[in-house]
């Protein structure tokens, strides 16, 4: 036929009788005129030069009235889409990270689309849908432009729009080399260097299992970001509601998701499904997502103490995972102590952890590292350079003390021609330092604080052990204590040197007093073995010269 649907018929004059047809049967290959549902699958070919069978499928999912559409490795998710139900062409379907209005048109052959405002015909003319052989599902002309398919719309388009990339718990971001890293407050047991970042899919874990008190839990607000299909949906009409029925589910609520009824929501009446809650492992979490759904935000229920979110005089024991070796355990131990949140630490911004000293107000970290700027709308974190330019980060690593900003739009870059030494243009200074090598993603480092941690009064240095609020406002060491910039902590100046030049007056001061009897006894120590060596070169000499005149009196005889 001429919408290119091969089919066999009955030889009967009498009816047509279809016995098999091309458009119920496809290979790899969907076709305007085709119509997807849950028994229509496309089959992907060996490879580009093998037309035979291939691992991939494309399929259409369909529960509850919504329809979702997905792409298959064996029988493992490799690419799922948002869910969809009778939806118009205003709807969150006119989208290009998730399925555009045109390619959802072209699947369900405009029977489900009502209100539609129309699409010309005459867009789908030469064109076909298609599934390859390395699992991509593709919208392209039939014609050729420079020797090549023009592809109007693909997806997965990359690594990050793939199903569970990342793994549990653990963001993806497509400009970051390092494209995986546990939210904050979870961390990857299997990184030995204590970085959150993850080169393989290795799932992230609480530091802490989730208290199921409203005091102890604090919600991470994330925005813009994808997440899988939800484990539970509910109609409510006020965000309190879905955040009181996640922590009456809780533990086994991980995370909800609430977007306000529609504007044209009638009081009274039906309230959309605008609650969503998981009671699973939160998987492919995709950073800077946007799917015309904005007012959904993505909120994951984690421990107080394991972001810093923590009110003054909290404690700060952490709690570790239990069942690994006992070398692993107190290798772990020493680097989880670097990644603690302190008092002062300031709140996560988006995906990123702000770990002290670096500061994003006021009222947290060390106001000599207040460079940062957290957007709570977006959840981008920002760094302000000295030149007082803003770069997006995309980054933060507490062990090394860097974090990465991306060159967005390559201003980094001016100074970085042919013949230039190839610094870039980028202006940081003390604390912050950076090679800025020019590279769309330029790391930066901080030093270390080398002073204790600022206070108001005694509550504000109850985390920090071994201080004392002084007259200078800062929580100042204590005797046999000095500042640890490298730990973050009062340690004892017996077992650790101080990492600050400058040592606080108070502290000195008391170190002092509890040295000076030990530096009495190693004095009047070194006075005795200076005497005995004295009185030892004394006699020695003596006895020198006694045989000295007895060998004279031999010699005269």
């Amino acid at each position: 036929m001429d919408s290119g649907n091969l089919m066999l018929l009955d030889d009967d004059e009498q009816k047509e009788v279809r016995l098999w047809e091309s458009f119920e049967n496809p290979s790899d290959t969907f076709l305007p005129g085709m119509k997807m549902d849950s028994n229509l699958k496309l089959t992907s070919w060996k490879s580009a030069d093998d037309p035979g069978s291939g691992n991939f499928t494309f399929k259409m999912e369909q529960i509850s009235g919504l329809e979702r559409f997905m792409i298959l490795n064996f029988d493992q998710i490799y690419w799922e889409s948002e869910e969809y139900g009778s939806l118009t062409y205003d709807s969150k379907i006119d989208q290009s990270d998730d399925i555009s209005s045109e390619v959802y048109n072209l699947l369900i052959n405009f029977s489900l689309l009502r209100g539609s405002k129309g699409i010309p015909m005459k867009n789908y003319d030469n064109t076909r849908l298609f599934l390859d052989s390395t699992g991509m599902i593709q919208w392209v002309d039939n014609l050729l432009v420079g020797g090549e398919l023009l592809v109007r719309w693909n997806q997965p388009k990359t690594k990050c729009f793939r199903y569970d990339f990342c793994g549990n718990f653990a963001s993806c971001n497509d400009d970051d080399y390092d494209s995986c890293k546990c939210l904050p407050g979870f961390y990857n047991d299997y990184s030995d260097d204590g970085d959150t970042s993850l080169q393989d899919k290795l799932s992230c874990a609480r530091r802490k299992s989730a208290s199921c008190t409203r005091n102890d839990t604090v919600f991470l607000n994330l925005t813009k970001i994808k997440t899988g299909i939800p484990d539970r949906k509910f109609n409510v009409e006020y965000e309190e509601n879905c955040t009181y029925l996640c922590l009456g589910m809780c533990p086994q609520c991980q995370a909800y998701s609430y977007a306000p009824p529609p504007t044209d929501y009638q009081r009274g009446g039906p309230i959309p499904s605008n609650c969503w809650i998981w009671t699973h492992n939160l998987t492919t979490l995709k950073e800077d997502y946007t799917d015309g759904d904005d007012d959904h935000r993505l909120f994951v229920l984690v421990d107080k103490s394991d972001i810093g979110a923590l009110d003054h005089g909290d404690s700060l024991e952490p709690t570790y995972a239990q069942g690994s070796e006992s070398a692993h355990i107190s290798f772990l131990l020493l680097l989880n102590k670097s990644l603690e949140p302190t008092p002062r630490t300031c709140e996560p911004c988006g995906t990123n952890m702000v770990p002290y000293p670096l500061s994003t107000g006021s009222n947290c970290g060390d106001l000599k590292y207040f460079n940062f700027i957290c957007n709570t709308s977006t959840g981008q974190l920002n760094f302000t350079t000295s030149d007082e330019v803003s770069y997006r980060v995309i980054r933060v690593n507490p062990i090394s003390r860097t974090f990465t900003i991306y060159n967005e739009d390559s201003s980094l870059n001016r100074n970085c021609g042919d013949g230039s030494n190839r610094t870039g243009n980028l202006k940081v200074s003390s604390p912050f330092h950076s090679d800025n090598w020019c590279s769309q993603q330029v790391e930066v480092s901080w030093d270390p604080p080398s002073e204790e941690p600022v206070c108001d009064n005694s509550v504000d240095c109850q985390g920090w052990k071994s201080s004392t609020c002084s007259k200078g406002n800062r929580c100042v060491c204590n005797a046999n204590y000095r500042w640890n910039g490298e730990s973050l902590s009062c340690t004892e100046s017996f077992l650790e040197p101080t990492s600050s030049p400058n040592a606080t007056i108070d502290s000195t001061k008391g170190n002092s007093k509890s040295s000076l009897p030990l530096i009495l006894s190693l004095t009047l120590t070194g006075v005795v073995i200076l005497a005995c060596i004295i009185i030892f070169a004394y006699r020695k000499k003596t006895y020198r010269e006694i045989l000295e005149g007895a060998f004279m009196t031999v010699k005269d005889m």
